[in-house]
């Protein structure tokens, strides 16, 4: 899922990445929080808001133009009632709006990110994303965000890149003029050396503490993912550095931490059916 992907939640920018898309089936798995450094009650914005549940409209024109509107709860797939209301400020349902366009001039780009079966393709994809989670919390914010992103598969290469901006607005009643801006993004690739090794990397960046104060994670990665012959099983492994840099002083780095680990290895075997 590397994209602003919305099969699950249209354009409300998910950072759950790997060097597979579509189906969760991920070497790189990441979400990050955004940070604000004073206390504002209940508000804890997050780039992504997980799987909402939702409705979404979607199609192809002449196999080339991608189109996606979809309405969702904003609010993750833990939350399956009718928790939210009115908005207080817009007078319009409190949830999440978001839409997305691709462009595919080689056609249809395949649900993947390199597929052992798959190795003669000729693909490219250039996208853009859009989202508005209306009162998103329940002390408030309207969460704005936005994603560009670009996918290639070409034989036994792929490369993808994706660049997610999010605003947090806060409502009238919470009496706080300020808003806040986050910006991140990342690069990654993919190449098979066998047919059935796929060796991946990844570089993420991500300025949690908003575009006004100085210091992001910076986030190398690298990993495999092993497809058997015969059968749908996969085996995939990550390593991931995540370092905080461009803080103003040392102590600004030490206080920017919030219990992230700064070496990390995953390992998953995956049956998809």
């Amino acid at each position: 899922m590397l994209k602003v992907f919305i099969k699950s939640q249209l354009a409300s920018v998910i950072i759950s990445s790997s060097i597979s898309k579509g189906t969760n089936n991920n070497s790189f798995n990441c979400r990050y929080n955004g940070f604000i450094n004073i206390t504002l009650n209940a508000v804890t914005p997050n780039i992504g808001t997980g799987f909402d549940l939702g409705v979404e409209v979607h199609g192809l024109i002449k196999e080339k133009f991608g189109y996606e509107v979809g309405i969702f709860n904003g609010t993750g797939s833990s939350v399956n009632v009718a928790s939210k209301t009115f908005s207080d400020d817009w007078h319009i349902p409190s949830l999440l709006y978001a839409g997305r366009i691709t462009y595919m001039p080689k056609g249809v780009m395949p649900s993947n990110q390199g597929n052992p079966n798959r190795l003669k393709e000729d693909k490219i994809l250039f996208g853009l994303s859009t989202s508005l989670n209306v009162e998103s919390e329940n002390e408030s914010t309207n969460d704005y965000r936005a994603g560009a992103e670009f996918a290639m598969l070409k034989n036994r290469l792929y490369l993808g890149a994706e660049l997610y901006y999010m605003n947090v607005g806060f409502t009238k009643r919470q009496k706080i003029d300020e808003s806040y801006n986050y910006l991140g993004g990342y690069v990654q690739g993919g190449y098979f050396v066998t047919n059935r090794l796929q060796a991946t990397a990844r570089y993420d960046f991500f300025n949690r503490n908003g575009v006004d104060t100085n210091g992001f994670l910076n986030m190398p990665a690298v990993g495999f993912n092993y497809f058997f012959t015969g059968c749908n099983l996969k085996l995939q492994a990550m390593y991931q550095f995540i370092g905080r840099t461009g803080h103003d002083t040392q102590l600004d780095r030490d206080n920017d931490d919030l219990g992230l680990a700064m070496h990390s290895g995953t390992v998953l075997l995956q049956y998809t059916f």
